[in-house]
């Protein structure tokens, strides 16, 4: 990753389509019914984590569920207490501390599994660190990110974001 220049949007937009893939093949084999994946990042920081608006079923045309791919695990969460993708963030954070911290103790959390859990004593302390990447705003900052990301992780409101008809976009200043 190192010698990429991820300053070239070219390479940016490849990296995303690469995660759009590998967050929809995940999406598919889960036991949950989705809606229609964004075509586009709600927000990314190329090549550690980008985050996905999924259209709710329930509700065409809002986000539904987000869905978080990159540098760290493929995971999703709903977006009815998540309505911007700060608070989506701030939830895998504090999902995968918790996970973490019942992984170092042997244990699973209730409805959560991330590998095998034969090595979950390998995987606690890099779920802790992914955790703690979205937690302190490592991965929530500028600095150290290519110039062409699109961090911003603020909405313009607090209402839940709507994806456009062509649902290529998400829309925060609803």
């Amino acid at each position: 990753m190192d010698d990429i220049d991820w300053d070239d949007e070219a390479k940016i937009g490849r990296w995303c389509a690469e995660q759009r893939a590998n967050a929809n093949r995940y999406l598919k084999e889960q036991p949950v019914n989705f809606g229609v994946l964004g075509d586009w990042p709600a927000w990314q920081v190329a090549p550690y984590v980008s985050l996905w608006a999924v259209e709710s079923v329930k509700a065409p045309g809002n986000v539904g569920w987000w869905v978080i791919s990159g540098d760290l695990p493929t995971d999703y969460t709903s977006a009815d207490a998540t309505p911007d993708p700060r608070s989506a963030v701030a939830r895998f954070a504090i999902l995968w501390k918790s996970a973490a911290e019942q992984m170092e103790r042997g244990k699973q959390l209730d409805g959560f599994t991330v590998g095998n859990p034969e090595n979950a004593t390998e995987l606690a302390p890099l779920l802790r660190s992914r955790a703690h990447c979205c937690r302190s705003g490592l991965m929530t900052t500028r600095a150290g990110t290519p110039k062409h990301s699109n961090n911003s992780l603020e909405s313009d409101s607090g209402k839940a974001a709507r994806i456009s008809a062509s649902r290529s976009t998400v829309d925060y200043s609803l």
